[in-house]
């Protein structure tokens, strides 16, 4: 060791500091972080559920709610239109795809209706992503005059791929899960939704809602009514074929 650092041990208290740090950065960076590809096979009712949810998910667990678990459309649609029609104060509904069918009109009669009832509906729709697929999309806005009609807002998001499905119903009971609103979540895909009761949890949802809508755009009725007939045509065109899309 240099002769000026053994004439001073605070100096070489420092320097083996100053070492083990190095050492502990280079050995920190040079780790390779193994990527989580599967949750370990655990079951509610075991001491490891929860910590092992809350390591794999990064969130805690907050106690003082309820939550169902919602299987595929023939059980989230009916909660959702029961809680719709349920609604006294607001209703916050988000949705990648509202594809036009019998589904949509009966979401759409209950939309109105609560909303003439005075409560405050909102609904944010994907532009972007929709598009690929332009026959389901165009057909998705046959509803918007109904809707528009009743009072509710409809906003359209522009940034970007808006994938959420969500909605919350008087600031208390929320659901997200990735059911689409069409057909094939009845039919086909294998969806899940969870419906949360926790005022906590809606108003966090409700928060990310409000900050979406400064990148969307407004959709009035006046706009509505006055699209080209290349829409028309599509929302006539793809009719026939809503059960299929």
């Amino acid at each position: 060791m240099p002769p000026h650092i053994r004439k001073y041990p605070v100096m070489k208290r420092i320097a083996k500091f100053l070492s083990c740090t190095l050492l502990l950065f280079v050995a920190t960076a040079c780790g390779k972080v193994r990527p989580v590809t599967e949750v370990p096979d655990i079951h509610v009712g075991e001491p490891t559920f929860f910590p092992t949810i809350v390591a794999h998910a990064d969130a805690p667990i907050i106690g003082g709610n309820r939550i169902d678990i919602l299987l595929n459309g023939d059980e989230v649609f009916p909660a959702m239109l029961r809680d719709i029609k349920s609604a006294r104060q607001t209703i916050t509904f988000a949705q990648y795809l509202y594809q036009d069918g019998k589904l949509a009109r009966e979401f759409a009669d209950a939309l109105a209706e609560r909303c003439r009832a005075g409560v405050k509906g909102h609904i944010l729709l994907d532009s972007q992503g929709a598009r690929d697929v332009k026959l389901t999309y165009r057909a998705s806005r046959r509803n918007y005059g109904k809707m528009l009609q009743g009072g509710i807002e409809i906003y359209e998001y522009h940034p970007a791929l808006m994938h959420a499905k969500t909605m919350i119903v008087d600031g208390v009971w929320a659901t997200v899960g990735s059911t689409n609103m069409d057909n094939r979540s009845f039919a086909l895909n294998e969806e899940l939704n969870l419906a949360v009761y926790d005022r906590a949890f809606a108003r966090r949802l409700e928060d990310i809602f409000r900050d979406d809508l400064r990148y969307s755009r407004k959709i009035t009725f006046v706009e509505w009514a006055a699209r080209p007939w290349r829409e028309r045509f599509f929302e006539l065109f793809a009719f026939p074929f809503q059960e299929q899309l």
